[in-house]
């Protein structure tokens, strides 16, 4: 659309309803309509990446959201309006990196439509968001390290989601909702190394898919992911070779290498494994150069073998494989220095070369032809290169990669 024009007339909207709230306000008819473009606004200029003005934005809606709700403690609209500003926040602080605040949003907005989901069970948009909802602070959860609180949301969610998807008027997005819960229950299990109870999860979600695919209307949603899913599923259950002897895991067949060496690197990095990671990496980086390798292969193999080196980067510097990782250049607002240990010489070479090769294999990713710089931008694997000008470059797409 027309962001320019809409930022305009977003404005003028915002210009014209806090003057209506200033001559009433006890009126809280305009104070919730001033809320809407609000709103709006923070969403547009998140697109145009002003993430400054957005949080200001949302900022002044959820506090208007609050007072509404502390005015009206019963009023149900009001309760879903200020959920929906946590969210948004929540949503923000987790793109600026600010993963300890954005947990803190998610979770109350869990407190917030808790009451609702509980009091309006046959309500399915509010029992749907709660689902959602809990998802959210269940992501930020495994990305702080906390497995079992992720796992515990996760199935929290998943159950609202299998009373949904079996009531009596079914539908196709219920079905998406449930492949979406046993997803991210295979995931926290894999990160929890139950490659048992992950295969179990990942083949729920096959299956779901695969009934999904019967319906005209889903068969392409179902199709796009049915390959993604079994490959979880089957790295789930090849992870006991991944993760065993060497010798064992680079005799297995050709075409399912790169996944066991991929899974290895990511399930020993979290076991502080650092040199079996290192060598993972650098038999991905063989394979890459191996005659004949198509281009888009090519690609995957050095973008996960940058990965590897990028966990390596970050075991080396502290990292204990399962919380968040920060850097020292990173703001913290609990502990001064909260990032782990100073390096000694030694351990500041080796990750100064861990870095460096992640780097060069990213830029080899590149001009080979991997071109999801968004996933790039956002992968956790990477964390320990986010301040290095290089590959702040290769987001932007003004990096040399020769």
């Amino acid at each position: 659309g027309d962001l320019p024009r809409a930022t305009e007339f977003l404005r003028e909207s915002i210009d014209l309803m806090r003057q209506l709230v200033e001559s009433d306000p006890g009126n809280t008819t305009w104070q919730r309509s001033l809320s809407l473009p609000l709103d709006a606004l923070s969403d547009v200029t998140k697109v145009q990446r002003d993430l400054t003005e957005a949080t200001q934005l949302a900022n002044e809606s959820l506090d208007i959201a609050r007072r509404l709700t502390e005015s009206d403690p019963n009023n149900r609209q009001w309760q879903h309006d200020l959920a929906l500003s946590l969210e948004r926040l929540g949503e923000l602080a987790k793109i600026q990196g600010n993963v300890p605040e954005a947990a803190r949003y998610f979770s109350e907005e869990v407190d917030v439509l808790r009451p609702l989901a509980e009091a309006s069970r046959d309500h399915i948009d509010w029992q749907r968001d709660m689902a959602r909802a809990l998802n959210r602070a269940g992501d930020l959860s495994l990305l702080l390290g906390n497995l079992p609180e992720a796992q515990r949301v996760y199935r929290e969610s998943l159950d609202i989601r299998t009373t949904l998807a079996a009531s009596a008027a079914p539908h196709p997005r219920r079905h998406r909702d449930l492949v979406n819960s046993y997803w991210k229950l295979g995931k926290v299990a894999m990160a929890a190394d139950d490659f048992t109870e992950s295969a179990a999860h990942f083949k729920s979600a096959v299956d779901a898919l695969e009934r999904l695919s019967e319906d005209d209307h889903e068969v392409q949603y179902a199709k796009s992911w049915l390959p993604s899913a079994r490959r979880r599923h089957r790295a789930a259950e090849t992870a006991p070779i991944a993760i065993g002897d060497w010798d064992v895991l680079v005799a297995q067949p050709a075409d399912e290498l790169p996944a066991l060496l991929q899974l290895r690197c990511s399930q020993l990095a979290r076991r502080g494994q650092t040199a079996d990671v290192e060598q993972a990496a650098a038999k991905l980086l063989e394979l890459a150069a191996t005659d004949g390798t198509a281009n888009e292969q090519k690609a995957g193999l050095l973008y996960n073998a940058a990965c590897g080196y990028g966990l390596c980067a970050m075991l080396t510097s502290g990292w204990d494989g399962h919380s968040l990782f920060t850097t020292k250049s990173e703001p913290d607002n609990s502990e001064p220095d909260s990032s782990g240990p100073e390096l000694t010489v030694d351990q500041q070479s080796a990750r100064d070369q861990y870095v460096s090769q992640a780097i060069s294999a990213l830029k080899a990713a590149v001009a080979s032809g991997w071109s999801n710089l968004e996933h790039m931008g956002q992968d956790a694997d990477l964390a320990g290169l986010r301040e290095h000008p290089d590959y702040k470059a290769l987001l932007t797409g003004n990096a040399a990669t020769d």
